[in-house]
């Protein structure tokens, strides 16, 4: 019995020891937890500051990867990406994807496959051997890093840090570089295949077959695009979905035509285009006309790039509408026709400080003749052989002149020849002052450019990234460096990327067609 008393007595004691504690801490709770409805401010741990002390590198990281996303969403720089490109979307012109685990220098290697097309046997007939030969082919897609940077001198460090004062203009200036890299590369691959390819390259309707028989009146018309569709579908493109899907899961799908303001400034005259808006479109003030909008026109879809003659220190224009305003003077000497001394150079940036910038921005990559690098390393030679040709407008006198050119580093283009087309306005001393308008135009003196007709999968880009880790993956990376005692600096940002034309088992290249044809340009000659 007295054994079992004193059991009684250390069982009690220890429940007590036990419960004090948990009686005492629910007490507590009660007292200090909140009432429903108000916010749990221990539970709420995943702020941007405990993020930021669990990760020292996340501001950075935040920062870059604004930095490269925005590069998608820069619409002006990047154009291609307003609308036509969707994220491993095969309804859109331009597939995206994203593989988190690809890093620079990897390929990713597609293969396609050709529909069927055999007779097949009917009946009992024998039908060993009658089967359908498959059509394989493929295609790759490589991704690479592309760095910008941007430098400081005599400014204090805390001004470029990751939301120092600097900042904001460092982050929209470099992912605009980026967006307009991407850009540029996507319509270099598509302009080198029509170079290649007769099936991807198309001319005005009724007009010319060559660049060099280009004349003022070939230009962009409701003709053409709608002639672009027919040569679409016989390159057995698909048109593009251009919408979001609706209840039933469909969309509207179209081809489209992609042209810049210069481009595409014709059709707000044509005398087609203008009666289709009006008995199209919505009377009154609400008709496309009066809002300055395309409509679409034969079921092809119209967009306009607007292009802005910045006043940046790099190239103004685009591929499909190359210009430059004169850095330096022109003042060649001819014997005959031919340039003096091989080294008088037409510079870009409109002034004579923006043309002795270094390191030299590439004024003239645009233009035919220079060499290109894409984003993923692979390089296009310059062409120092072919003859191409520059028009050249006084913005003061308004008067003219036609030369000839073979080297075009992408910095500089040399003058090779004059062309004398004995035209009204046509120069007389062939010397042009810094600010002049220079263009690209054929042997008969007229302004060309291109548009793109667009179906569905033209292209395809891929997204890498730095670390090639699916936990945490980097897609883009800033750099810093410091020198002169903290005083100058550059901040940088890198990205990886790629894309590639989508080629069938074939070898054709369906989604995609360019159309050359003349361009506006105030002051030039009319050649008829």
């Amino acid at each position: 019995m007295k054994n079992r008393n004193i059991f009684r007595l250390l069982f009690v004691a220890a429940l007590a020891f036990v419960s004090g504690p948990l009686a005492l801490a629910a007490l507590f709770g009660f007292l200090t937890v909140p009432a429903l409805g108000t916010s749990y401010p221990v539970a709420n741990a995943t702020t941007k500051g405990d993020l930021t002390t669990q990760n020292a590198n996340l501001e950075q990281e935040i920062w870059a990867l604004k930095v490269v996303k925005g590069a998608d969403a820069a619409y002006q720089d990047n154009p291609l990406a307003d609308g036509f490109m969707g994220e491993g979307d095969a309804g859109k012109a331009i597939v995206k994807i994203t593989d988190t685990e690809k890093v620079s220098g990897s390929t990713v290697h597609v293969t396609t496959y050709g529909g069927f097309g055999g007779p097949g046997v009917q009946g009992a007939g024998v039908r060993t051997g009658s089967a359908n030969k498959i059509q394989a082919g493929s295609f790759d897609v490589k991704i690479g890093r592309q760095w910008f940077g941007v430098g400081y001198q005599s400014v204090a460090r805390d001004e470029t840090m990751v939301g120092g004062r600097l900042d904001g203009m460092i982050k929209q200036g470099l992912s605009q570089q980026h967006a307009i890299k991407n850009n540029d590369d996507m319509l270099r691959l598509m302009i080198a295949k029509s170079e290649a390819s007769s099936r991807n390259k198309m001319f005005t309707v009724g007009g010319p077959s060559t660049i060099a028989t280009i004349k003022t009146a070939h230009y962009m018309d409701t003709a053409t695009i709608g002639n672009t569709r027919n040569i679409l579908t016989s390159n057995g493109a698909l048109p593009m979905a251009t919408g979001a899907m609706d209840s039933g899961g469909s969309r509207v799908k179209n081809y489209m035509v992609f042209g810049t303001h210069y481009a595409l400034s014709h059709l707000k005259s044509e005398s087609d285009y203008l009666a289709g808006i009006r008995l199209a479109g919505e009377r009154g003030d609400k008709n496309p006309q009066f809002k300055g909008n395309f409509v679409d026109w034969d079921s092809v879809g119209i967009y306009r790039w607007d292009q802005l003659d910045h006043g940046n220190w790099g190239p103004i224009g685009s591929l499909l509408a190359p210009r430059l305003f004169l850095g330096a003077a022109l003042a060649p000497t001819f014997s005959g026709t031919t340039v003096n001394g091989g080294t008088i150079a037409v510079k870009g940036g409109g002034s004579a400080a923006a043309a002795a910038v270094l390191p030299a921005p590439d004024y003239t990559r645009y233009f035919s003749n220079a060499p290109w690098t894409y984003h993923w390393g692979a390089t296009i030679a310059a062409d120092t052989a072919t003859l191409r040709y520059i028009l050249v407008i006084n913005p003061s006198t308004g008067v003219w002149g036609v030369f000839g050119f073979k080297v075009n580093t992408g910095l500089e283009i040399t003058l090779f020849s004059k062309v004398v087309l004995g035209l009204t306005g046509e120069t007389a001393d062939w010397a042009f002052p810094i600010g002049s308008l220079v263009v690209e135009c054929n042997i008969l003196g007229t302004p060309f450019g291109r548009s793109l007709g667009l179906g569905a999968e033209a292209l395809i880009c891929g997204v890498g990234t730095i670390n090639g880790s699916k936990v945490s993956p980097q897609f883009g990376k800033r750099t810093e460096e410091h020198l002169n005692h903290d005083m100058d600096h550059e901040i940088g940002a890198e990205k990886v990327w790629g894309a590639a034309l989508v080629e069938r088992s074939d070898g054709v290249c369906p989604g995609f067609v360019v159309s050359c044809h003349s361009l506006p340009v105030p002051g030039a000659p009319v050649i008829a």
